[in-house]
């Protein structure tokens, strides 16, 4: 079995993202993913407006959703 290691941003208000070699998915909810290319480097903008979190990769939109993480942890 093949292990696969990703890097986890944590984003205010949206959640985590994980970043995998071959895709991007939000941790609260995996189903929640963009593919990617792997061996290649990626631009990524996450932009939350309106209850909506976009993600763009490579300056195309590759992920819509309102499934956005609600926990909301005060910042000291």
């Amino acid at each position: 079995m093949r292990h696969l290691f990703a890097a986890t941003l944590s984003l205010p208000f949206v959640g985590k993202l994980r970043l995998f070699p071959d895709r991007v998915q939000m941790a609260h909810n995996p189903s929640l993913q963009a593919q990617v290319s792997p061996n290649q480097s990626h631009v990524y903008r996450l932009l939350k407006q309106d209850g909506k979190m976009t993600l763009f990769i490579n300056g195309d939109e590759a992920l819509v959703t309102e499934a956005t993480e609600r926990q909301v942890v005060p910042m000291a």
